[in-house]
């Protein structure tokens, strides 16, 4: 009876140490690793801070605006975000000079995209004939549509693989100004890879001009599609 009541006691005992085992490993109300992301403008201030979880992406603030430049981005990537971040926005001084400008814009695999490619200090354009190159293993182009408020005559590209030529002419007038010349819709593919995937610009020399038929120098600044996970 004795000998028993010892393997009882044993029981007991093995079954409180396990429980507690288990209680320890469970704890309630357990929470996952937390960090703080502040994104700042050129000047220091605040623009925004948020708290993302380990491992997740932050989500960035409305682009910052600056006289007299152009925002280009954010200095550091927040796609996975492992610590505590500070994060700046970049910028470039605004050039005067004549410019076709590609969007940059976020998105993640299966979303539908609008790159939009823009003249900035346009002096009075009739004919442009502008190539547009993208990286085919991300994405998929679906689509072209111009700016009809140019006026003229545009035509469609004649394929839909990389790089496309959009066209556009207006043997009337010169069309000047600032404005949108042309959108171009992309999918981004399943299983594309995270990151930066260019949308490049660039012309022949001989293939912007003027009702003059002067040829006009401007400038290409390229876009992004930034693809999320």
């Amino acid at each position: 009876m004795k000998r028993k009541s010892q393997q009882f006691g044993i029981l007991v005992l093995s079954i409180v140490v396990l429980l507690g085992t288990l209680t320890a490993c469970i704890t309630p109300g357990q929470t996952q690793q937390t960090y703080t992301v502040t994104f700042k403008d050129h000047d220091g201030a605040v623009l925004s801070t948020e708290t993302v979880v380990s491992g997740h992406a932050a989500k960035a603030p409305a682009e910052p605006t600056r006289e007299g430049y152009v925002f280009t981005g954010w200095d550091k990537s927040f796609d996975h975000v492992t610590s505590d971040l500070t994060v700046t926005a970049q910028y470039q001084a605004e050039s005067t000079a004549p410019r076709f400008v590609a969007s940059s814009v976020k998105a993640k695999a299966g979303d539908t995209v609008r790159v939009t490619v823009s003249m900035k200090h346009n002096p009075g354009v009739s004919s442009i004939i502008l190539s547009v190159a993208f990286d085919e293993e991300a994405l998929t182009l679906e689509g072209v549509s111009y700016n009809n408020a140019m006026g003229g005559k545009t035509v469609q590209p004649e394929t839909r693989t990389s790089p496309v030529k959009l066209y556009w002419i207006n043997a009337l007038a010169n069309t000047e100004g600032d404005m949108t010349f042309a959108t171009l819709t992309f999918r981004v593919k399943d299983g594309a890879t995270p990151g930066d995937h260019a949308v490049s610009l660039s012309y022949n020399a001989d293939d912007v001009y003027n009702l003059s038929e002067t040829n006009l120098p401007f400038e290409n600044i390229n876009g992004t599609v930034t693809v999320t996970q």
